[in-house]
C-alpha cells in the first residue's frame, strides 16, 4: 500500500517538475518570437503588435512611428506609414521582422536587416560616428510666391536641415549651406543653435536637397563652435541622389570685401519649413564687421538659421544666423569666415569665387591707342607722344561706376593733354560689356597755324615754307563716347571705343575732330 502511494506521488510529481522546468524556457521561446510586420497593414494592427510608439511624426501623407530598440549607438526602430498603410520599416531590435524590402543602407530585406548592418563597414576612426538611417520620403512645401530670376545652381547650395530631440519631442528647422563635397561625404555648414535645444544637442539630423525635396536623408553632426553660431553635418555621398550628376556649381562665393552699407542681399533659407522661396523684395546690409553682416529684414523668421544670404548675382556672402530681437534686423557670418573655420578644422572646401565675377570687376585700369585725326599733314611729330587715354575706373553699384584719368588727343596742327574724371553706365550681357560714359576734364590745348609763309627754290621746284605762330591755353572741356569690351581671359579685356571731346582752343587753332576711335586693353583689378 505504501509503495503504491508512493508510486502515486512520483507520477503526480513528475509532470509538475517537468511544468517548473519548461516555464522558463517556453518564456525564452516566447521572448524571443519574433514580431513581425507586413506592408499594408495598418496603424492599429502595428500597434497591436509593437505596441505604442515612442513618439509620432507626421508629413504630409507620411506617418512615421518610432519604437525604442534597446540600442543607445543607433537610431530608433522605425515603421513609416503612406495614407494610413505600411510602405517602409527599418528595425534594429532582433526580434522585429519587417517582411517588405526596407529602405534601410543597405535596401536588405527586414529578416536579414541584423546582419547587413553587421557586415557594413564602419566610418573611420577619425569621423564621428555615421548616423543609421535610411532616406525617408515626405512631402516638402516649395512656396510660390519668390523672388524671380533665381538661378537654379544658386537654390542647390542650400539645404533644409531639421534637428530632432527625442526627449523632449521638439524639432528645430533650419537650413545649411553645401559647402564641399568629397568622393565619400558631402559636407554642409549650418547654425549650431539649428541642432540644440535647451543645452542638449540634436539627437537625429536630416536634411533635404533641392533636387529631391521628397526625400528627407540622415546626417552626422560633425563639428561645431557654439560661440560663432556654426556647425558642420555631413552626408554619405551614396545616400544623396542629387549627386548622382555630380556637385553642383560651386563658383558662388561671393566678394564679402565689395559689400557696402546699403548693398541689396537676399536671404534664402526654409522659413516654416517652405525651402527655396526667397522673399521677392531684396534686403538691405546695415553694417559689416569681419565676424558679422548685419542686414535690415522684416523676412527672417524660424527656419532662415542656416541659410544663405546672397548679392545681387546670386553669390553667397554669409551664412545667416539670427534675428536681432523685435527690430527688423538680422545677422550672418559672413562667408569667409566660415568657409575659413571649416578650412582650420579639416574639411574640403569646394565653394569658390567664379573665374570672373559676374557683376564686373569692381575695380579697372585701361589703356587705348586713339586716331589721331586730320590729314594732310605730319598729324603726330617725333616730339610728342601719340594719342592716347589711361584711366582708373572703380563701380559704385553693378550698374553705374566713376572713372579718373588723361587724356591725350594730337590731331593735326594741335594738341591737347587733359586729366579727365566722369561716370560711365556698364551693360553685361555674358562676356560682353557695353560702357557709354561722359566726362570733364581740365586741360591744356597747344596748336600752331599758319600767319603766311614764303616759297623756296630748291631747283626742281618752289617749295612753301609755313611762318608758324605757336599759341597754348588752359581750359575746361568734355567728351563722351561709348566702350565695347569683350573679356578675354580672365581680368583682361579687349576695348574698342568711339569718342567726342570738345575744350578751350585759342583763337585761330585748329578744332578738334568730330569723332575719336580707339583700341586698347583693360585689366580687372
Amino acid at each position: 500500500m505504501n509503495r503504491f502511494v508512493s508510486g502515486l506521488r512520483s507520477l503526480v510529481t513528475l509532470p509538475l517538475a517537468l511544468a517548473v522546468f519548461a516555464l522558463p524556457v517556453t518564456g525564452i521561446a516566447i521572448a524571443q518570437e519574433a514580431k513581425s510586420i507586413s506592408p499594408g497593414m495598418s496603424e492599429a494592427q502595428v500597434e497591436a503588435i509593437l505596441g505604442s510608439p515612442l513618439k509620432v511624426r507626421t508629413f504630409g501623407d507620411h506617418t512615421y512611428y518610432f519604437y525604442d530598440n534597446g540600442c543607445v549607438e543607433c537610431n530608433l526602430d522605425l515603421v513609416i506609414f503612406r495614407n494610413g498603410e505600411v510602405v517602409d520599416a527599418i528595425f534594429r531590435a532582433p526580434d522585429r521582422i519587417y517582411t517588405g524590402v526596407s529602405s534601410a543602407r543597405t535596401a536588405t530585406p527586414a529578416d536579414s536587416v541584423t546582419q547587413a548592418l553587421a557586415e557594413s563597414p564602419e566610418p573611420p576612426a577619425e569621423e564621428p560616428e555615421e548616423i543609421r538611417g535610411p532616406v525617408f520620403h515626405i512631402d516638402h512645401s516649395v512656396s510660390s510666391g519668390t523672388a524671380e530670376h533665381v538661378p537654379e545652381v544658386a537654390k542647390q547650395l542650400i539645404v533644409h536641415v531639421i534637428g530632432y530631440f527625442n526627449e523632449s519631442g521638439v524639432e528645430e528647422l533650419g537650413a545649411g549651406i553645401i559647402f564641399g563635397a568629397t568622393e565619400d561625404r558631402v559636407y554642409i555648414a549650418t547654425a549650431d543653435h539649428v541642432l540644440r535645444y535647451q543645452g542638449q544637442v540634436a539627437d537625429e539630423v536630416r536634411v533635404v536637397f533641392r533636387a529631391y525635396p521628397e526625400e528627407l536623408v540622415a546626417a552626422n553632426r560633425d563639428t561645431a563652435h557654439p560661440q560663432l553660431d556654426l556647425a558642420v553635418v555631413s552626408v554619405p555621398r551614396r545616400w544623396v541622389r542629387a549627386f548622382e550628376r555630380g556637385p553642383p556649381a560651386f563658383d558662388r562665393r561671393g566678394d564679402v570685401g565689395a559689400l557696402k552699407s546699403g548693398d541689396r542681399v537676399t536671404p534664402m533659407g526654409c522659413p516654416n519649413g517652405e525651402c527655396w522661396a526667397p522673399p521677392t523684395t531684396p534686403d538691405r546690409l546695415f553694417a559689416k564687421g569681419r565676424f558679422s553682416l548685419s542686414f535690415e529684414s522684416v523676412s527672417i523668421t524660424t527656419g532662415y538659421s542656416g541659410g544663405g544670404l546672397f548679392n545681387e548675382w546670386w553669390e553667397v556672402v554669409g551664412m545667416i544666423t539670427d534675428r536681432e530681437g523685435q527690430i527688423a534686423r538680422a545677422d550672418a557670418i559672413p562667408i569667409d569666415m566660415v568657409l575659413e573655420s571649416v578650412a582650420d578644422w579639416g574639411y574640403p572646401v569646394d565653394l569658390r569665387k567664379p573665374a570672373v565675377p559676374r557683376g564686373g570687376y569692381r575695380r579697372s585700369v585701361a589703356a587705348l591707342i586713339l586716331s589721331s585725326g586730320g590729314s594732310g599733314g605730319d598729324a603726330v611729330p617725333d616730339d610728342r607722344f601719340p594719342s592716347g587715354r589711361i584711366t582708373y575706373s572703380h563701380m559704385l553699384m553693378p550698374f553705374l561706376g566713376w572713372h579718373a584719368g588723361v587724356l591725350r588727343l594730337t590731331p593735326e596742327n594741335l594738341s591737347v593733354t587733359a586729366a579727365v574724371v566722369g561716370l560711365g553706365v556698364s551693360l553685361r550681357a555674358g562676356r560682353f560689356t557695353a560702357r557709354p560714359f561722359v566726362e570733364a576734364g581740365f586741360g591744356r590745348t597747344e596748336a600752331r597755324f599758319d600767319t603766311g609763309g614764303y616759297f623756296v627754290d630748291d631747283g626742281e621746284a618752289a617749295r612753301y615754307v609755313p611762318n608758324w605762330n605757336l599759341v597754348e591755353q588752359d581750359g575746361l572741356g568734355g567728351g563722351l563716347g561709348l566702350g565695347l569690351e569683350a573679356l578675354l581671359v580672365p581680368r583682361l579685356m579687349l576695348e574698342l571705343m568711339g569718342g567726342y571731346w570738345q575744350f578751350n582752343t585759342p583763337k585761330d587753332a585748329p578744332d578738334l575732330p568730330e569723332i575719336v576711335l580707339g583700341a586698347g586693353l583693360r585689366f580687372g583689378i
